[in-house]
C-alpha cells in the first residue's frame, strides 16, 4: 500500500491493474456501492489522460436524517452550518475512553429543525465463529418482501422460484479441502498451463502455509422472486450441491485461471432457473445492521417437511 500512496498521488487520475472485487459489508462504509476494491501487492501504477472534474460527493438530504430512512450502516455527506458547538467530551464506547464533539448543524439551502450529531470513534475488534444449531420446526415462513424488509437476526424459511443466476459473482471458489476456507493462489504462476494433477501453490490463511490440497467449492449466488418481491440468495457447499445434484468439482473445467466470463455456467446449474424451492434463509446481522442485501440458505426442504396445514394458511392472505 506504501508504494500506491508514493506512485499515486493525490488529485492524479491513474490505472491500477491486478485488483480484487468483494462484496462490502460491515459498518461505517463510505459509500452504498455493493463493491470494494483490494490493491493487490504486485498491482502494476499506470498514469493517465483521463480527467473528470466532478466531485463524487452526493449529500444526505436532512429530512431523511431526521426521519430516519437512510440506512446506519453507510456513514453520510452533508453540508450545513455549523450551530451550537459543544465542548470535546470524553465518553465510554465498550469499556474504553473516546473523544466526542456534539454539535448542531442548519442547512443552508432550506430551513429544516436542527439535527443533533454526535462523532464517536469506531473500535475495531475481532469475530469468532461459532456453530449454531437451528430449530427449523419453529421457523416462520415468510414472503421476500418481509425478508428484505427484516430488522431482527433471525431464521426463516423463504418459498420462491429461481429468476436468474448472479453472474456478479462466480460460482465457486478454490478452498482449502481441510477446512473448506478460501486460499489465495500465488502470484507470478503460470495457471493457464496447470491441470488438476499439477497441483499448484495457493496459501491458507487459516493453515498459515502453502497448500495444494485444495478444490472448487460451491458459492453459488441466485436471485429468487415470489409474488411480493425478488431477493438474492447465497448457497455454500453442500446446500447448493443439495439443488444442483452433482459437486463442484465434477462441474469445474480444471482450469486454475480466474473466471474471465463469469455468465458462461454449467448447463445444471442454469437448469435451476425457473425451479421452485423452499430455502431456510439465515437473516444476519450484516443484513439487519450492516445492509447486505444477500441472504444466506442454511437449509434447503421438500415441499412435505416444511408445509404443514398451518403454515399453508397463513400463506394465503
Amino acid at each position: 500500500m506504501y508504494r500506491v500512496q508514493r506512485d499515486f498521488l493525490k488529485g492524479e487520475w491513474g490505472v491500477i491493474e491486478n485488483v480484487s472485487l468483494k462484496s462490502a459489508g460491515g459498518q461505517y462504509r463510505t459509500t452504498n456501492h455493493p463493491y470494494k476494491m483490494t490493491i493487490a501487492e504486485d498491482a502494476i501504477l499506470l498514469g493517465s489522460d483521463f480527467s473528470d472534474d466532478r466531485i463524487f460527493l452526493t449529500l444526505a438530504n436532512y429530512e431523511e436524517i431526521g426521519n430516519g430512512t437512510l440506512k446506519t450502516a453507510f456513514l453520510i455527506d452533508i453540508i450545513g452550518r455549523v450551530h451550537e458547538l459543544g465542548d470535546v467530551q470524553t465518553v465510554q464506547v465498550l469499556g474504553e475512553d473516546r473523544k466526542r464533539i456534539q454539535f448542531r448543524l442548519v442547512v443552508i439551502e432550506f430551513s429544516v429543525d436542527h439535527q443533533s450529531l454526535a462523532l464517536v470513534h469506531k473500535q475495531n475488534g475481532k469475530k469468532k465463529s461459532k456453530r449454531i444449531v437451528y430449530n427449523w420446526d419453529d421457523a416462520e415462513i415468510k414472503p421476500v418482501s418481509e425478508v428484505n424488509e427484516a430488522n431482527q437476526v433471525e431464521i426463516c424459511k423463504v418459498i420462491c422460484t429461481i429468476e436468474a443466476i448472479d453472474t456478479d459473482w462466480a460460482w465457486f471458489y478454490f478452498g482449502c479441502n481441510r477446512h473448506n476456507k478460501r486460499v489465495t493462489k500465488l502470484p507470478k504462476v503460470d495457471y493457464g498451463r496447470m491441470t488438476k494433477i499439477d497441483k499448484p501453490l495457493f496459501h491458507c490463511d487459516v493453515c498459515q502455509n502453502n497448500v495444494t490440497n485444495v478444490s472448487p467449492k460451491f458459492k453459488l449466488h441466485l436471485i429468487v422472486k415470489d409474488d411480493t418481491s425478488t431477493c438474492k440468495l447465497m448457497l455454500l457447499g453442500s446446500v447448493a450441491k443439495s439443488i444442483i445434484g452433482v459437486s463442484a468439482d465434477d462441474l469445474w473445467d480444471g482450469s486454475y485461471e480466474e473466471i474471465e466470463d463469469p455468465e458462461i455456467l454449467p448447463s445444471a446449474i442454469l437448469s435451476l432457473v425457473g425451479k421452485s424451492f423452499c430455502f431456510g434463509v439465515s437473516i444476519c446481522s450484516d443484513n439487519v445492521t450492516n445492509g447486505s442485501d444477500t441472504f444466506l440458505v442454511l437449509e434447503v426442504y421438500s415441499g412435505d417437511k416444511v408445509l404443514v396445514e398451518s403454515e399453508i394458511g397463513n400463506l394465503v392472505r
